[in-house]
């Protein structure tokens, strides 16, 4: 009977924390007036489709399709982040013209939180950070 509840538990726990994905998005950039700022936002996003509920039900045999977590963030959930950088960027930058460089998505944890997003002046430790 306790076996029976352990791994209940344990399936409710796998497929639970594996519901989204935290990433992080960064960049350089470089306004109109030539000023260079570094630009980070974090969200979390569903990971979307069987994949946690996979992962619970075939963890158990070498991984099973808990591999593909390895291969996260997907060409879907990048698209979804850079969306959102986006937008958030260009109300940060109030019509301001910009250009970005030296973009980058990485994943961060399979976890829930806030949006995060800031824009501080490069190689300066002050920061106008917005949550």
């Amino acid at each position: 009977m306790k076996v029976t509840k352990i791994l209940v538990l344990g399936f409710v726990f796998i497929t639970m924390g594996c519901q989204t994905i935290r990433m992080k998005y960064e960049s350089t950039v470089t306004a109109e007036d030539g000023t260079r700022d570094q630009f980070l936002y974090e969200n979390s996003y569903p990971v979307g489709g069987a994949h946690p509920t996979l992962c619970a039900i075939t963890g158990i045999l070498l991984g099973g399709s808990c591999w593909y977590y390895l291969v996260m963030p997907t060409v879907q959930q990048k698209q979804a982040i850079l969306e959102d950088a986006e937008t958030v960027l260009n109300k940060k930058m109030a019509g301001k013209k910009y250009d970005e460089a030296k973009v980058r998505v990485s994943r961060v944890s399979f976890s829930e939180g806030e949006e995060e997003f800031e824009l501080r002046p490069k190689n300066r430790k002050t920061s106008d950070q917005t949550r």
